[in-house]
């Protein structure tokens, strides 16, 4: 992990290839916990999750291979809720999962809380029956200040908006294609200070930003 300032001049550096404690192999996704400033880092091919503090000590791991409730495969997008849950995009097993925060003045940090594999919704272009949409590589996440979480489903080239982390539906984005607001393969999210989203569009070699005030809900 390297660390910069706002004006990109390097600060500090920290881990190095391994298995170990502050080891990786082939890391991610990273993400602030504001409420302690600490670093989550999705250790990607070691299917775990590390915890730094801010400057870069090695405070706890937890995840490991498997299919299994708590446990990861291939994590890759992370980010931190409001509140402090960690909310981590298990790729290879197709799935969302929210871990508790792992702020010094929690207990038990680390802990699954909840996963889910999909959410329903109505899509209104279609028809007015629900629609089950299930996860297909998630690869990228992030959270809006109210705490809303979206979600980049790579295979499926979508992004599904999710109310908070009850996974509640609120809206699906986009589809495959070239045309501006499609994707091919959407990959690493983040939302600015005005909560519009912004998308690495892998396969069209582009960054698109969605205004998410504008974007029209399909409950």
């Amino acid at each position: 992990m390297q660390v910069f300032t706002e004006a990109g001049v390097f600060v500090r550096s920290f881990g190095k290839f391994g298995e170990g404690p502050a080891e990786f192999n082939s890391p991610w996704g990273v993400a602030i916990d504001r409420s302690s400033s600490n670093i989550v880092v999705s250790d990607t091919h070691n299917h775990r999750i590390q915890v730094f503090s801010e400057d870069g000590k090695f405070l706890m791991a937890f995840g490991e291979y498997g299919t299994a409730r708590g446990q990861l495969c291939f994590p890759h997008g992370i980010a931190v809720s409001p509140n402090g849950d960690i909310i981590v995009a298990d790729t290879f097993n197709h799935r969302i999962c929210v871990f508790s925060s792992t702020s010094s003045s929690w207990e038990g940090g680390g802990k699954l809380l909840k996963s889910f594999t999909g959410t329903t919704h109505v899509n209104a272009a279609a028809s007015s029956m629900p629609l089950h949409v299930t996860f297909s590589y998630p690869l990228g996440v992030a959270v809006c200040g109210t705490g809303d979480i979206v979600v980049s489903d790579w295979k499926s080239s979508r992004l599904e908006w999710l109310v908070r982390s009850d996974a509640v539906p609120k809206m699906s984005i986009g589809g495959s294609g070239r045309q501006a607001g499609q994707f091919d393969g959407p990959s690493a999210l983040a939302f600015d200070d005005n909560d519009n989203i912004l998308v690495c569009d892998y396969g069209n070699q582009r960054v698109q930003v969605c205004m998410s005030v504008n974007l029209p809900s399909q409950k």
